[in-house]
């Protein structure tokens, strides 16, 4: 059985458990079906409202959709609940850069890589290139 079915099987159990929404978000996130995993996240994010994770993942997701303003967004929201998620820096930062929003870029990167998430060099590089920073 597929893991998506497995937790629709779990969900019919538990109706109202918003980490078996942002289970099944993330199976779907995996399988390239974003708007699947959007809606479930947005679902895990209606029964509990500071689960960074899903505002996270949903960013992951509009990021792959090419919606950038939405990633950007909900990357901003897992921050503000967890500002110590290099990840989400990261996934914005790349976001400003599909923006070409490069100093912002650049600040998200290098804030990414202060917290511990390896950014390749040649993206640094580039950012600080592009945005009139020093190598």
């Amino acid at each position: 059985m597929e893991l998506v079915e497995i937790i629709k099987q779990k969900q019919k159990r538990k109706p109202d458990d918003a980490e078996t929404y942002y289970n099944r978000g993330t199976a779907y996130l995996d399988k390239g079906q974003y708007d699947q995993a959007i809606s479930d996240f947005d679902k895990a994010l209606e029964l509990n409202p500071k689960y960074f994770e899903a505002y996270y993942n949903r960013g992951v997701a509009y990021k792959e959709k090419a919606q950038y303003d939405q990633a950007i967004s909900d990357y901003t929201k897992a921050l503000e609940i967890n500002p110590r998620l290099a990840l989400a820096y990261y996934g914005r930062g790349i976001a400003y850069c599909f923006k070409r929003e490069y100093e912002k870029a650049l600040k998200d990167v290098e804030k990414a890589q202060s917290l511990g998430h390896t950014i390749p060099t040649e993206l640094l590089n580039d950012l600080r290139k592009t945005s009139g920073g020093k190598n």
